[in-house]
């Protein structure tokens, strides 16, 4: 039960964490005007 507990703790740390990387790049794409990340799936 508790490594459940613990585990969906860190899945959901590292959910936010690249929640905010995403909103990085997005941040950054914006201020260039250059594509610096491209979708995979575009």
């Amino acid at each position: 039960m508790i490594d459940n507990y613990f585990i969906n703790k860190k899945l959901d740390s590292l959910n936010k964490f690249s929640i905010g990387i995403c909103q990085v790049i997005k941040s950054l794409m914006r201020e260039t005007g250059e594509p610096v990340y491209k979708d995979p799936g575009s």
